[in-house]
């Protein structure tokens, strides 16, 4: 009878392990779905690099965390660099984003297109970017991060690219580092080669996506290419750790001041020095500096008549030009942006510092 018993209950146990199973499946099921789901919604806010944040007073290393996940892009920021941000937006385009930052932050922002033969070199230009790595101990020594007002970057000009982003350039023949830079000049970014590219370029583009443009570059060169964004301070955007300043040991020698090299402190001395530098150049080298500067053709002319001029004729000049259509739309886009992008804290804290950074300015 008990075996009759047990056998009569077998049919009950079969259902409830049935049901159990199904269940357990059902569940796994709706979890892969819904992960497929939020990957494919991941996988296309990146595809378009779009950003939705809201934050307030986080620093700014944590803030670009935040917008690497959602992105899937690589966002580095100079290692001295951590402001705090507060940041409202949804489905905002990546650049926008970044320039947002880049005003809080009184800094600027660059895009990258390093052309490299092993992955490894990729990593090292990012580590040098940051100011964790030396230029002198990479495959990017002659990498140059410098611009007017950031790495890359220019004040006459606005690093967010065209609607369709594309570019147009034809060039013949050229030297790697001509037509390199030709092509960050109309792209409004920084294509970079490793160390040791040779060759020359030949490119025809007409209305061409940025991306299919440099894939182009690279197969030319039978380099690799990737892509990255980086966020500079607004004093100096791109220090080399191996110029870095000198610790307190180091400052704190018994030599006395005269004993040390004379040179013209502040921003002032420093400019004054450049302009000196450039006044040295050729009317074709000063025209190939300023667009490795990043400054458009259309500046360029102003600014070899201010170089070649005495000193006391250039303040009236500089007045002269600030009147222009163009400087005026771009004093006013800058006001705007200040305006839209920062809080009313971040403002007044600027305002505050003002004084300070006046004083520094004075001879």
């Amino acid at each position: 009878m008990g075996s009759l018993s047990l056998w009569n209950g077998c049919p009950t146990l079969l259902e409830d392990s049935f049901a159990m199973t199904l269940k357990s499946r059902l569940i796994a099921l709706t979890i892969v779905l819904v992960v497929g789901v939020l990957t494919v919604l991941a996988a296309r806010r990146a595809r378009h690099d779009l950003v939705t944040l809201d934050v307030q007073n986080m620093p700014l290393h944590q803030v670009v965390k935040k917008m690497e996940w959602q992105t899937w892009e690589y966002i580095e920021v100079q290692k001295d660099l951590n402001p705090l941000i507060t940041l409202n937006v949804k489905r905002v385009p990546l650049t926008e984003v970044l320039e947002i930052l880049a005003e809080q932050a009184e800094g600027r922002w660059s895009r990258f297109y390093p052309l490299y033969t092993v992955k490894k070199s990729f990593t090292e230009l990012r580590e040098v970017v940051r100011g964790d790595r030396a230029r002198t101990n990479s495959n990017w020594k002659s990498f140059n991060a410098g611009g007017f007002g950031g790495a890359g970057g220019s004040p006459f000009a606005n690093n967010t690219m065209t609607t369709e982003g594309v570019v147009s350039l034809n060039i013949k023949d050229q030297e790697i580092e001509s037509g390199l830079r030709s092509l960050s000049r109309v792209s409004n970014s920084r294509v970079v080669a490793e160390d040791g590219t040779k060759g020359q370029l030949t490119l025809s583009f007409d209305q061409t996506p940025l991306e299919n443009a440099v894939s182009t570059v690279a197969k030319q060169l039978r380099r690799s290419h990737s892509r990255f964004y980086a966020l500079f301070g607004g004093g100096r955007p791109f220090r080399d750790v191996a110029q870095a300043p000198p610790s307190n040991e180091e400052s704190s020698s018994e030599s006395t001041i005269s004993e040390r090299p004379q040179r013209v402190d502040g921003p002032r001395g420093d400019i004054t020095q450049r302009i000196a530098e450039f006044q040295q150049l050729s009317a074709a080298d000063q025209q190939k500096k300023l667009t490795d500067l990043g400054v458009p053709a259309e500046f360029q002319s102003s600014l070899q008549q201010l170089a070649q001029m005495p000193a006391e004729q250039r303040g009236d000049f500089i007045q002269q030009q600030m009147q222009s259509p163009q400087i005026q739309n771009l004093i006013q886009d800058r006001a705007l942006r200040g305006l839209a992008y920062t809080t009313p804290e971040q403002r007044a804290a600027r305002d505050r510092r003002a004084p300070q950074r006046m004083g520094q300015n004075r001879p």
